[in-house]
């Protein structure tokens, strides 16, 4: 297991501030919730507990990012530190440090001490507007509905997803299945597959290429090293040589320089292969990501200029938003590759000293140095 977070959430009606009133088209400006008379529900707001907030998926995938102050961690249990949206902050001119209450069954007055933004909307519930969303620590909405100790989900994730059929019957061994019930979200781990399958099946393809090339350029100039030192193998056979200890030495000299490529190799590779995956991997996904937006778009949909307004979806429809991340590869060489690698360097080196030798080593000495 890779890291976990615990998760609640609970509505709140807020007492010091003003809310961002949601239509079905836009989101308008909440007049002052202090006059007598309004209802309750339209000055309500989601208090979202967590035990880490980098862990929560919308921080983690990047639709939602801290612009000022920072992040809830574990450090923050058992106190009233909260995040809010920024639309949230400057309608009501907060900022980190400043303070708002908001009531249950009693008030609580909280402290501001992160503002994100929300890049993306997202169906929450009753309220479609993430700028209602205040991020606090779980143990706060446990005091504010006295259910100490209680969460309503917890997500492990975990630093291998094969293993997650593992891990849940390892849980539910440990939890009472009647009540709770686990299930996996593999997602973006299948996702990801897609794009990694198509690298993996073009490098292939490369790797059978490049051995077909290497073959042939290496035989093309084995065959300009035996023309060039043809008097040297013709004197050498004339001296006794036979012809495999004369094959033996241009071998003995293609392994060595085979050596010292391959030390250049390991040492570079590394990083040539880091920087050569992402550029394949980073082509697939964004091919990937315009296919799908443009499916999920629909073939007439209609495309306008940005406006200052808020849109929200409509109801029954969900806006799906597409986040293309910063891809981070971790290659490794190790011993085992190295010795692959090597094998399948010896084997090319060795086809091409024997195409390339070949010609000459069936002549005489004498037709050797006469020519």
């Amino acid at each position: 297991m890779k890291s976990y977070n615990l998760t609640n959430s609970t509505p709140v009606t807020a007492r010091s501030f003003d809310v961002i009133a949601t239509t079905n088209s836009m989101s308008v400006m909440q007049r002052p919730s202090g006059a007598m008379g309004e209802q309750q529900d339209s000055n309500q707001v989601s208090l979202s507990g967590v035990l880490e907030l980098n862990l929560v998926t919308s921080f983690s995938d990047g639709s939602n990012k801290i612009i000022s102050g920072r992040e809830l961690t574990s450090d923050d249990q058992n106190s009233n530190n909260v995040v809010i949206e920024q639309q949230l902050a400057k309608q009501n001119d907060l900022k980190v440090g400043d303070t708002l209450k908001v009531e249950t069954d009693k008030t609580k007055k909280l402290k501001i001490v992160g503002i994100y933004k929300a890049t993306s909307l997202q169906m929450l519930g009753m309220m479609s507007d993430p700028a209602n969303v205040i991020y606090a620590s779980y143990t706060l909405i446990n005091d504010l509905t006295n259910q100490k100790g209680k969460v309503q989900s917890a997500t492990y994730n975990l630093t291998n997803p094969t293993k997650a059929k593992t891990f849940i019957k390892a849980a539910k061994k440990q939890i009472n299945t009647n009540k709770l019930t686990i299930s996996t979200d593999d997602m973006a781990y299948q996702a990801i597959k897609v794009p990694l399958n198509n690298v993996k099946s073009f490098a292939n393809k490369i790797v059978w290429l490049v051995c077909l090339a290497g073959t042939i350029i290496l035989t093309l100039l084995v065959v300009l090293m035996v023309r060039e030192r043809r008097h040297e193998i013709g004197i050498l056979m004339a001296l006794g040589e036979k012809r495999h200890e004369i094959i033996a030495q241009f071998l003995a000299e293609m392994l060595t320089l085979m050596i010292l490529a391959l030390a250049l190799a390991g040492i570079g590779g590394k990083f040539v292969a880091n920087a050569l995956g992402i550029q394949l991997l980073t082509q697939q996904t964004t091919s990937m990501t315009t296919n799908f937006q443009k499916q999920a778009q629909g073939p007439n949909q209609d495309t306008q200029a940005p406006t200052k307004q808020r849109q929200v979806p409509q109801k029954g429809q969900q806006k799906i938003p597409i986040k293309q991340e910063k891809i981070q590869l971790a290659v490794k060489v190790d011993v085992i590759f190295l010795l692959k690698l090597s094998l399948v360097s010896a084997v090319i080196v060795f086809l091409a000293i024997i195409l390339g030798a070949i010609g000459i080593l069936r002549m005489q000495p004498k037709k050797i140095l006469v020519g």
